[in-house]
């Protein structure tokens, strides 16, 4: 058995355990027990399970197993064991419960409370989406974000920087690159133009594989600014670029909200290429993420967004493409569990309602929202969590069920009555249908 502390409206939560303990008290132990004697916290015992950690878990994150070990779950799925109440280490035991209350980690949006949830990058839960969307639909990059990254060597090659003519509004010009460098790593760097004469070569010094996009701090009033390798072959040339305009991106033309779950990118054809997404995080920082296509036209992130705001796209081939960002819809299958307690914020740790995950029959009782209408239910799941809120799978006996009435349970449920010994099933707009044999 574990403790899971938590103020009486769950507007702050606590759970035993070394992530938070050290964090909040000095003396852990003694200070929950203050907190809880003066009535400030309240104290619950969790029903807890052992299984053996796959590799390194964080506690208070969604799992799902991987035959007889758990790992922890990265994306929306429907093979979800529990939600871990302590960390774990690679081959060693590690607690987790299955149902009832549970403390995790919020992904990268705030979520309301009764809303359902499914698990999202770094085993943290996010926001049940019924249907896809669309962040960008089909937006076309510009032919001056079409870069031709041959001319850089295999281990990359020092950036070389001009203008075509020397320009005054050019001169010094600070040019923002977002590249791949010598060790295969994303890196934002500047090359500066000649300031006296911007169309004399300026050697940067800086290792380049890939030209992802990039941003001049100034808008040339004639010429174009030039890119290339030592060897004098071109990576790109704008004619009279413009300040601040980022070239070689897209940026959404639907939404940037990404409801802080993972974003699937697709090009209008298969590329090998790399591209980097651009956006926000759970706290609002930036963050960036690099996804390497090889022949292939679709992606999925690894990371959580709050918000995408440009895609880079300067290594898709030299080809003027065309991309969409979506979040995928969710199954219902996919739903752990809801915001039964309190709204989630962003980033931080909440108590939800967990689903139970074995699918084990239990007699319920007064907690259901049963009343007056059934004289005895039992429990399949808490599976539906869809537009009906939160629902229950049952089987129930009662009197006053009849043909067309509303159903208080979910999709599927089955209802017989003690009336007259027919036979009724909840369909899908929350109504009993009678069952015709």
């Amino acid at each position: 058995m574990g403790k899971l502390y938590r103020t009486s409206d769950y507007s702050a939560k606590f759970v035993e355990g070394d992530l938070l303990r050290g964090k909040m008290f000095s003396e852990a132990n003694a200070g929950f027990d203050a907190m809880v004697a003066a009535g400030i916290l309240a104290e619950e015992t969790i029903d807890e399970k052992a299984i053996v950690a796959h590799a390194a878990v964080p506690a208070m994150r969604v799992i799902h197993a991987i035959g007889s070990e758990a790992e922890l779950m990265g994306i929306p799925g429907t093979d979800v064991i529990g939600i871990t109440t302590e960390a774990g280490i690679a081959d060693r035991s590690v607690n987790y419960v299955d149902s009832g209350k549970a403390a995790v980690l919020t992904g990268a949006k705030n979520i309301a409370i009764n809303k359902a949830l499914v698990a999202g990058p770094g085993g943290v839960v996010v926001e049940y989406q019924a249907a896809d969307i669309d962040l960008a639909t089909s937006v076309v990059g510009a032919a001056t974000g079409d870069f031709d990254n041959t001319v850089w060597g295999a281990g990359g090659e020092n950036m070389h920087f001009k203008s075509s003519v020397d320009d005054e509004s050019a001169r010094g010009a600070v040019i923002t690159c977002h590249i791949i460098n010598e060790d295969d790593e994303y890196e934002v760097v500047t090359g500066v133009l000649d300031p006296d004469d911007s169309s004399i070569d300026v050697d940067s010094g800086i290792v380049c594989k890939k030209l992802l996009a990039f941003s001049p701090n100034a808008t040339f009033a004639s010429g174009s600014l030039i890119i290339r390798d030592p060897a004098e072959n071109i990576c790109k040339s704008v004619a009279t670029p413009v300040n601040g305009t980022l070239y070689g991106s897209i940026v959404p033309d639907d939404t940037t909200d990404a409801k802080g779950q993972r974003v699937k990118v697709t090009a209008s054809t298969t590329i090998t290429a790399v591209v980097l997404l651009m956006g926000t995080d759970a706290l609002g920082a930036a963050q960036v993420e690099l996804l390497t296509f090889t022949a292939e036209a679709s992606k999925y992130s690894l990371l959580g967004w709050s918000t995408v705001t440009a895609l880079l796209i300067g290594d898709d081939g030299g080809t003027t493409l065309s991309y969409s960002i979506e979040v995928t819809a969710n199954t219902e299958l996919q739903i752990i569990g809801a915001t039964s307690y309190s709204a989630l914020d962003a980033g931080k740790y909440g108590v939800i309602e967990l689903k139970k995950f074995d699918f084990a029959l239990d007699l319920y009782d007064a907690d259901l929202p049963i009343s007056a209408f059934a004289s005895g239910v039992i429990r399949l799941n808490r599976i539906d969590y869809g537009a009906g809120g939160i629902r229950d799978l049952v089987i129930t006996f009662a009197t006053a069920i009849s043909d067309g009435a509303a159903s208080p349970y979910a999709k599927g449920s089955i209802g017989c009555s003690t009336s007259n010994g027919l036979l009724f099933v909840t369909d899908n707009g929350y109504l009993w249908q009678q069952v015709t044999v």
